[in-house]
């Protein structure tokens, strides 16, 4: 046995393991040498073990983002990756090593630390254990894809976090990845972090726990999200789940205008000029829970080809048919609520981040958002395919009326010509109902509206520019402008709606 490796007290748990003991006292030491081993975690079944190179027992999983700490001095590090972790210039002598990590029960470690040595703390077969203790009750993620022109308001809603932090009912964890040239304060560092957000009051600096320095990573990779998402759930288990989807958002499609806009997407990585197309969904945000709350703090993304395109994926969506405001959520006001209250459901969380930015961003902006319970997605999808049904039927008669509805609906993507053909659900409808007399055309329309209702659990908007929103978007472009890619869509395979568009004359 490596010295060093000594008794182990799980909190709550009868003495693993001991080494080492006590001893006369003989001559003071002086100087310091180094401490690393690695934390591991009984393996869970239902966890995946994907760390390679680990040296813990293989019946085990490696811990990441554990806090080790040396008692009654500031050295403190983060496990890593493979639950590995380093400790240079401890003092000589009898230590004693603190573990923690939010979800598990803490441990103590007692080492003895020689003098310019390098002393391993666990060996194959024995270590530095930590159990699952009581979960959290939220775990809220952030993929926060700020390589691009957004870099500023990334370090901004980052010190918002800060301002209410993480607890032992509430995990923030965030996906970070900057740009250059946009801006430069906190060490104007470029590349991917991922960070454990703790509590403080400065709102210039980020002070939260850096958990790992990943390195440029490519955030418009499907791949990288889908393993920021079981790693977070795996490493921060907890009875809820949010996903916050941070950056630029286009809808279905992409940021490019005229006929070429074949492609659609979010979170635009610019220095890998890439993005995430909205087909990657859901497989890209399923992790080993179930996600609880998807949320688009991101341009257009509250669109019924979006949802339908997540499906079963999560429970609520959360997000705005036109684009916020650059400072985007306002997290300091939801996080408060739910750090106050963490005993908050998903529809009550859901509701809450509706108003609260609303009510905090509206004075300002003209801002929309709703939550959608995308179990009521199949009947919206329905009642939506017999509207088309009926448009198709009354367009030899009514073209020109449908051509005009659809011209004075809700538009959004202020005033952007690429984006001008999305179109405000519920509005579209009553447009329809007011310039088509057509009773089988009015009926559907009716019955659209009432599911739309049926399915959100919030709806709030603010300024003239959105005055006419209802909660959730589509596509309804003329049809020179229709785009063919749209049919590769889950919504399109499904229903008659990308019939209707091509079924327009005027």
């Amino acid at each position: 046995m490596l010295a060093g490796t000594a008794c182990l007290i799980a909190a709550g748990l009868a003495l693993v393991g001991c080494g080492g003991g006590g001893g006369t006292a003989g001559p003071v030491v002086t100087g310091t040498g180094t401490l690393d081993g690695f934390v591991y975690t009984p393996k869970s079944k239902s966890r995946p073990v994907s760390a390679t190179g680990r040296q813990v027992p293989s019946d085990s999983d490696p811990v990441v983002g554990a806090l080790v700490t040396v008692s009654g001095t500031s050295l403190t590090v983060a496990t890593d990756s493979s639950g590995y972790f380093k400790l240079e210039n401890v003092p000589v002598g009898p230590r004693t090593l603190i573990v923690t990590k939010t979800g598990f029960s803490a441990a103590e470690m007692a080492v003895t630390v020689a003098k310019d040595t390098t002393t391993r703390v666990n060996e194959p077969g024995g270590g530095i254990l930590l159990t699952t203790g009581t979960r959290a009750k939220w775990t809220f993620m952030v993929y926060m894809n700020a390589d691009n022109d957004l870099e500023e308001f990334a370090i901004q809603d980052l010190n918002e976090m800060e301002r209410v932090g993480s607890s032992t009912d509430v995990n923030i964890v965030v996906l970070v990845d900057r740009s250059g040239g946009y801006d430069s304060s906190n060490g104007n560092w470029t590349d991917a972090r991922k960070y454990y957000v703790t509590q403080d009051s400065d709102s210039q600096v980020i002070h939260s726990q850096i958990l790992e320095e990943v390195g440029e990573i490519d955030m418009g990779d499907p791949a990288q999200l889908k393993a920021f998402v079981r790693w977070a759930m795996t490493e921060y288990p907890a009875d809820n789940y949010v996903l916050d989807m941070w950056d630029h958002g286009a809808g279905f499609r992409s940021r490019a205008t005229g006929r070429d806009a074949i492609t659609r997407g979010f979170s635009f990585d610019d220095t890998q000029n890439t993005h995430i197309q909205t087909t990657a969904l859901p497989d890209a945000i399923q992790g080993p829970d179930h996600l609880d709350i998807l949320a688009w703090d991101s341009s257009l993304m509250q669109m019924m080809e979006i949802a339908d395109q997540v499906g079963d994926a999560a429970t609520f969506m959360v997000g705005s048919e036109e684009s916020p405001p650059g400072d985007g959520y306002p997290y300091q006001s939801f996080l408060s609520d739910l750090a106050a209250n963490p005993a908050l459901t998903p529809e009550q969380l859901a509701v809450r981040m509706v108003n609260d930015t609303i009510n905090e961003l509206g004075g300002a902006f003209d801002v929309t958002q709703s939550a959608l319970r995308l179990s009521h997605l199949p009947a919206l999808r329905q009642a939506l395919s017999a509207f088309a049904q009926t448009l198709i039927d009354a367009m030899p008669q009514y073209a020109t009326q449908i051509a005009a509805a659809r011209g004075d609906a809700q538009r959004y993507g202020h005033g952007a010509y690429t984006f001008r053909d999305y179109k405000d659900i519920q509005d579209f409808a009553e447009k329809i109902k007011a310039d088509v007399p057509s009773t089988p055309v009015q009926s559907a329309a009716d019955a659209v509206i009432q599911t739309l209702t049926d399915a959100l659990v919030a709806e709030n908007h603010a300024g003239f520019s959105v005055r006419n929103s209802h909660g959730l978007s589509l596509y309804v472009p003329q049809p020179s402008d229709y785009l063919s890619s749209y049919e590769s869509l889950h919504f399109a395979l499904n229903t008659k709606w990308d019939e209707f568009i091509q079924a327009q004359t005027k």
